[in-house]
């Protein structure tokens, strides 16, 4: 018999460069922190020859994810298209020594693997410049349809809405996926993408999501809310599971209108804030996963992402 697969992730494939920064030199460079701004093969050239990185490793924020979900041993697969290059390469390397298993075929066109610029400030707070690459051409033709059939939770970031190719896979997939009756969950991933699709997120979240999360940020625009309390009454109506994280504030689980509410892990330092709700989205999905409580999975969750804040880099 075919084993079952508890998570599996569809997101973009993207490497992590890791520099430090302040608050000037973001404004210089006309980024808005703690945001995620796409950029195009010639400003990741620019980047790549300007910036001198004080770290290197795979990221993505669903692929992120299912590695926190693997290290916790839930099995995870995970689907995101990378170039048959060097940094391709290194990603699916360091998927599959987490545990992590990954199947896409390599992009055959001359697109670079995806990149992300990620500028860390002194207060730990990440801000990211992304190139897409070979990420932006995931399609239908890359999801295994047996995979989905055996699938306990579908994880989607929102990310993935900027690239209309995988936009277009991501409902195809869920269809399919719907009649193994797997669990639908989804990132809403950065508030100025929320912004920029909210009538095409509200359509998503409503009809087809059962498991959603989000930081308080996102939240709020989506249903252009000024509360965590109008927030939570706008989704409870219309998601039957949902996680709003605060950073310093904790975290806020929402199970069919039932609240729970969990404070932040301590931490001596926040060093880097990189894939902090990533590692707290795989703590969450490994407990729920497991039939854990809720209260349980946002332990699991919170205290995941205080490990992840305590250095560089998205992941343990």
């Amino acid at each position: 018999m075919t084993e079952t697969i508890d998570l599996l992730g569809i997101g973009n494939a993207i490497n992590d460069n890791l520099c430090r920064s302040s608050d000037d030199e973001l404004k210089k460079n006309g980024l808005i922190k703690g945001s995620m701004a796409l950029i195009d093969g010639q400003k990741a050239a620019e980047l790549q020859s300007t910036v001198s990185p004080v770290s290197r490793q795979s990221g993505g924020s669903v692929s992120n994810s299912v590695v926190h979900f693997a290290q916790l041993g839930g099995r995870s697969q995970f689907i995101g298209k990378v170039a048959n290059d060097d940094a391709g390469t290194h990603f699916i390397d360091e998927l599959i020594q987490e545990g992590v298993e990954y199947s896409t075929s390599f992009l055959k066109s001359g697109i670079s693997t995806g990149r992300c610029y990620v500028f860390v400030t002194s207060d730990g707070q990440r801000t990211m410049c992304t190139y897409l690459g070979a990420s932006s051409e995931l399609s239908i033709a890359d999801v295994d349809a047996d995979a989905l059939d055996r699938t306990k939770v579908l994880f989607i970031e929102g990310y993935l809405w900027a690239s209309p190719c995988a936009k277009e896979m991501i409902l195809e997939s869920v269809l399919v996926a719907k009649k193994s009756e797997t669990i639908i969950a989804f990132s809403l991933s950065d508030p100025i993408l929320v912004d920029g699709f909210r009538s095409e997120f509200q359509q998503f979240v409503e009809n087809d999501v059962d498991f959603l999360i989000g930081n308080d940020q996102e939240v709020h625009q989506l249903y252009e809310t000024n509360t965590l309390q109008d927030s939570i009454e706008e989704l409870k109506n219309r998601v039957a599971h949902f996680v709003i994280t605060r950073g310093e504030k904790g975290s806020v689980a929402v199970v069919q209108h039932e609240v729970f509410k969990r404070s932040a892990t301590p931490v001596a330092q926040v060093v880097d804030t990189t894939g902090a709700g990533d590692a707290f989205a795989g703590g969450y999905l490994y407990g729920l996963t497991q039939n854990n409580s809720i209260e349980q999975c946002l332990d699991v969750a919170s205290n995941r992402a205080g490990q992840v804040i305590s250095h560089f880099g998205g992941r343990n």
